[in-house]
């Protein structure tokens, strides 16, 4: 949830977002958002009170962060993988990785940077293929191990690298797409 603060710096009429706000001339009111609905309130307050309006939004540190690393994510390209006897991650070029294996591989990390957040989708082709991960990664109490990607199906893994474990943390693991 975002903050965001509308001011009308209209003369007259209020500024009404049916459903959402109504700000009276003058007046500053502040909120909370979520993303989705901010977008529509800005479209429409771009759209009927063009030059009447003041529009902030404040996001928190962990909300700004979410945001530009999702930007980026919409905007990297998947970096494929070569298959071979093991599957080295070079987290500098890039936050998408994809790998199709013919058989079970290990997993290597190159080039780790702190805070760096990156996907792996690993497809299995022509049987149930496992990945295992070099002592490069480390696994929590929830996802304690990478099982076998079923054949012709696409796992997707998440890390996320700490420097102060000299680790790659698995944060997420979602199976079968």
């Amino acid at each position: 949830m975002a903050i965001v603060t509308v001011t009308n710096i209209g003369p007259t009429d209020p500024i009404v977002v049916e459903g959402y706000v109504s700000v009276s001339p003058g007046e500053t009111l502040s909120f909370y958002r979520r993303p989705a609905e901010i977008d529509l309130m800005i479209s429409i307050i771009n759209a009927k009170y063009a030059g009447l309006a003041s529009v902030t939004i404040t996001y928190t540190a962990a909300e700004q962060a979410w945001l530009a690393w999702a930007a980026q994510q919409a905007t990297t390209s998947p970096v494929t993988l070569p298959d071979g006897a093991t599957v080295t991650i070079d987290i500098s070029q890039g936050t998408l990785f994809s790998v199709t294996t013919a058989a079970s591989r290990n997993l290597a990390l190159s080039n780790p940077k702190d805070g760096a957040k990156f996907l792996l989708a690993h497809t299995a082709s022509g049987g149930a293929y496992t990945l295992s991960p070099s002592a490069d990664f480390l696994f929590g109490s929830d996802i304690v191990a990478l099982s076998a990607t079923a054949n012709g199906r696409t796992d997707i893994i998440g890390f996320v690298y700490m420097a102060s474990l000299g680790k790659a943390l698995v944060v997420s693991y979602v199976k079968g797409f």
